[in-house]
């Protein structure tokens, strides 16, 4: 390791360096240039190439992707009622809820 790097011990800030100032002024000079001629920059370039201009619009949008859909329960498969209470009345014995159920069931009966 050089003698001007220094390791960044965990949750210490980055140290400061040349190329992270550079960047900085570096981007700093370019939003002034952009408060400058940004306008006139978007104007020409939609005035000449509205296809262009479409792209860089469509880039500044957030990419949402949808949620991948869980089926954790393996009710995508049912396809009829019949299927669905068998389902359920599995479900209730794999969850170990057989004799309670049937105990709620027995008392509302009486």
């Amino acid at each position: 390791m050089s003698a001007n790097r220094q390791m960044k011990k965990a949750g210490e800030p980055a140290l400061p360096n040349k190329r992270g100032a550079l960047t900085q002024k570096f981007i700093a000079d370019l939003e002034a240039q952009w408060r400058v001629y940004g306008p006139e920059i978007l104007d020409k370039v939609r005035e000449e190439s509205p296809t262009k201009f479409a792209e860089i619009c469509a880039r500044l949008i957030p990419v949402q992707t949808a949620p991948a859909e869980e089926d954790s329960f393996g009710l995508k498969q049912i396809q009829s009622l019949d299927e669905l209470k068998a389902h359920i009345a599995n479900t209730i014995i794999e969850m170990g809820f057989r004799d309670d159920i049937l105990a709620a069931l027995s008392n509302q009966r009486n």
